[in-house]
């Protein structure tokens, strides 16, 4: 099986399991609450990777910051 490249599976990965926390989650569920599950679940993904270089990269991915997340998906629109 051929996995996507870290930094496009990274922001995929992150943008949907935060969708679906919150959709999931009706009471109380803030951007941020869903973003740091998101990045939960993203690091045992990155886990799984066989590759220690992609390992590193996609761990890096998963631990930017809340603010900085909110700056990077501000200038994507």
């Amino acid at each position: 099986m051929k996995r996507q490249p870290v930094n496009q599976f990274s922001r995929i990965s992150i943008l949907i399991t935060v969708a679906l926390t919150c959709s999931a989650a009706s009471t109380g569920c803030t951007s941020q609450q869903g973003y740091a599950s998101a990045q939960s679940w993203q690091r045992s993904e990155c886990n799984k990777l066989l590759d220690q270089s992609e390992r590193e990269r996609c761990m890096a991915n998963a631990s930017m910051p809340y603010d900085d997340y909110k700056r990077e998906s501000g200038k994507a629109k």
